[in-house]
């Protein structure tokens, strides 16, 4: 996840989503906001691949 920055905006593409989904179940929760995070991310990132392939985070 070293590819999000805080300040600026960040897209990832078809392939990028695919990595993020396939590794997701590694990230380490410890609260119930970080599990609702990640849950959010897998939900986010499902819905991009079948929509475009896109999904784009602003960092403002």
């Amino acid at each position: 996840m070293r590819s999000f920055r805080r300040y600026c905006d960040t897209m990832f593409n078809r392939y990028r989503l695919g990595v993020i989904l396939d590794r997701i179940d590694q990230i380490e929760v410890r609260t119930d906001a970080e599990r609702q995070a990640v849950h959010l991310l897998r939900r986010v990132s499902t819905i991009a691949l079948r929509a475009n392939g896109y999904l784009l985070f602003v960092g403002d």
